[in-house]
C-alpha cells in the first residue's frame, strides 16, 4: 500500500503579517518574461544579421542589471520586506535598508538604458530634422535625469545614506516625486516622438499603425510609473516602511521589466511579422519599377516635391532597414509593395496616391 507523502511546503506564502511573497512572485515572473523576450529579440536579430549595437547593447546591459536587482529584492524580502517594522531586529532592518538602497540605484540604471535604446532606434530611422533635434534634447534630458536620480536618491539622507529615516532626509524624501515624475514625462516623449515621426511616412495605414503601436507599448511603463507615484506618498511618510514599501517595489519591478520589454518590441516586431507572413518575399513587378522610374524623372522638374519625397523615402528606408533587415535588390521586405503615384503633366496630381501599400 503506497505511503501518502506529505504535501510540499510553498516556497513563499502570503500571510496577514507578511506580504513579501507578492514581491517575490512579481519579480520572478516579470524577470522570466523579460529574459525570454530579450533572448528571442537578440537571437532573431543575430539570425537576420541586424544587430545594432547602439540599440542592443543598452538592452543587454539593462537585462543583466535587472537580474542583479531582482536578486537583491529577493534578499530584501528575506530580510523583512513586506513585514511590519516592529517585528524586525535592528540588524535585520539595517540589512534590509542596505539591500533596498542598492536595488533602487540599480533600478535607476536600468530605466535610462531602456530609454537611450529607444531614442537611438528613433535616431536611426528618422529623417526629419525637427524630430532629430527633439530626440537629441531628449537624450540630454535622459542623461541629466540619470545623474539626478542617482545622486538625489543616494545622498538624500544623512549618514548612513542607505538608512531612510524621514526626519533625516532632505524634504522628507520629496525628491523622489521629482525623479519619478520626470521619468514618466520622458517616457511620454518617447511615445510621442515616434508617433509624430511615422505619421507622415508614406506607407500603408495598417503598417504605420503596427509600427506606431510597437513604440506606443511604452505606455505600459507610464501607467506603472503613475501607480508608483500614488503609492510613494504613503511610503515616504510612513512609520512602517518595510510594510508600506510593498506597492512601491511592485511598481518598480513592473516599470523596470516593462521598460526592457517595450524597448524590445519595435525590433521584435520584425520577427513576429516574419512568422505571420511565412517569411515570404514578393518580387516587385516590372510595371511597378517602370512607374517608379517615371516618377523619379518627373520629380526633377518639381524640387519641393522631390525634397519631400526624398525625406519620406529616407524615413521608409530607415524603418525597413532597422525593423526588417537587409534585402536583395530585386526583393521587398515581407512582401510589402510600396505605393507608387501616377505622374502627369499637372503638378497638382503629384500628391495623389495611385495605390496603397499592400501586404501578401
Amino acid at each position: 500500500m503506497p505511503i501518502p507523502s506529505a504535501p510540499l511546503r510553498p516556497l513563499a506564502e502570503v500571510t496577514t503579517d507578511n506580504h513579501g511573497a507578492v514581491v517575490s512572485v512579481t519579480a520572478f515572473v516579470l524577470l522570466s518574461i523579460t529574459v525570454i523576450i530579450v533572448l528571442i529579440k537578440s537571437l532573431s536579430m543575430i539570425y537576420l544579421k541586424r544587430v545594432v549595437l547602439s540599440v542592443d547593447v543598452p538592452i543587454w546591459t539593462s537585462t543583466i542589471i535587472a537580474l542583479v536587482q531582482s536578486i537583491l529584492i529577493q534578499f530584501a524580502v528575506d530580510h523583512g520586506l513586506g513585514m511590519h517594522r516592529d517585528v524586525l531586529p535592528s540588524s535585520i532592518f539595517d540589512t534590509y535598508n542596505q539591500l533596498i538602497y542598492v536595488a533602487e540605484l540599480l533600478t535607476f540604471s536600468v530605466l535610462p538604458l531602456t530609454k537611450i535604446s529607444t531614442s537611438n532606434l528613433i535616431r536611426l530611422i528618422n529623417a526629419n530634422q525637427s524630430i532629430d533635434r527633439s530626440n537629441k534634447v531628449t537624450q540630454i534630458v535622459i542623461l541629466g535625469w540619470t545623474v539626478l536620480a542617482h545622486l538625489g536618491y543616494a545622498f538624500q539622507c544623512q549618514t548612513p545614506h542607505w538608512r531612510y529615516i524621514r526626519s533625516q532626509c532632505v524634504g522628507e524624501g520629496a525628491i523622489m516625486y521629482w525623479i519619478m515624475t520626470i521619468n514618466m514625462l520622458i517616457d511620454v516623449v518617447l511615445v510621442v516622438l515616434p508617433t509624430t515621426m511615422l505619421w507622415n511616412v508614406q506607407i500603408s495605414f495598417a503598417r504605420r499603425l503596427k509600427v506606431m503601436a510597437a513604440f506606443a507599448s511604452r505606455t505600459a511603463v507610464i501607467v506603472a510609473d503613475a501607480f508608483q507615484l500614488s503609492y510613494l506618498g504613503q511610503y515616504l511618510h510612513s512609520t512602517d516602511p518595510t510594510w508600506t514599501v510593498l506597492g512601491v517595489i511592485v511598481c518598480n519591478q513592473v516599470m523596470m521589466n516593462a521598460g526592457i520589454i517595450t524597448t524590445c518590441i519595435p525590433t521584435l516586431y520584425r520577427f513576429i511579422d516574419s512568422l505571420a507572413l511565412g517569411m515570404n518575399n514578393v518580387q516587385v513587378p516590372e510595371e511597378l519599377e517602370l512607374s517608379s522610374a517615371k516618377k523619379s524623372d518627373r520629380a526633377v522638374s518639381n524640387p519641393s516635391s522631390a525634397a519631400h519625397a526624398q525625406s519620406s523615402s529616407q524615413a521608409k528606408r530607415g524603418i525597413f532597414k532597422v525593423l526588417h533587415g537587409p534585402q536583395p535588390d530585386n526583393e521587398r521586405e515581407d512582401g510589402l509593395l510600396l505605393s507608387t503615384r501616377s505622374i502627369t503633366g499637372n503638378a497638382d496630381d503629384t500628391n495623389k496616391p495611385e495605390s496603397v501599400v499592400s501586404s501578401i
